[in-house]
């Protein structure tokens, strides 16, 4: 894994690498440089304000789990780059993804972040 951070009072700029299956993936964006409050109802805010999680337990049952974090600015992204093999990473119905430009993109503050035991459902 690589990760690259570069800020200057007007623009932030990071990177993240991993390989798998011996193929490097990145995800990278450009932000301007200035935090910004999540909107109330905004995609950014549904995203990032979601504070519970499901995984696959077995064929019968889920596991939930709660996750807690303080509420995150975002950053005005100006371009990103991804270069995934979205099939190798998670199978045929995936790979059109590889040559699709994103939906939507944005790069959010993060903190650390609390996860509670989980329950199963």
């Amino acid at each position: 894994m690589r990760v690259t951070e570069r800020a200057d009072p007007h623009r932030i700029d990071t990177s993240y690498e991993w390989k798998f299956n011996g193929q490097w993936n990145q995800l990278a964006v450009s932000a301007t440089n200035q935090p910004l409050a999540l909107q109330s109802g905004s995609e950014e805010e549904f995203i990032t304000e979601h504070f519970w999680g499901y995984a696959k337990y077995s064929d019968a049952n889920a596991s939930e789990y709660q996750v807690a974090h303080p509420r995150w600015d975002t950053y005005k992204v100006d371009s990103c780059t991804i270069n995934c093999d979205f099939k190798a990473l998670y199978g045929e119905p995936f790979s059109p993804l590889t040559h699709q430009a994103p939906l939507s993109v944005f790069f959010a503050e993060g903190s650390s972040i609390e996860v509670y035991p989980k329950r199963l459902v």
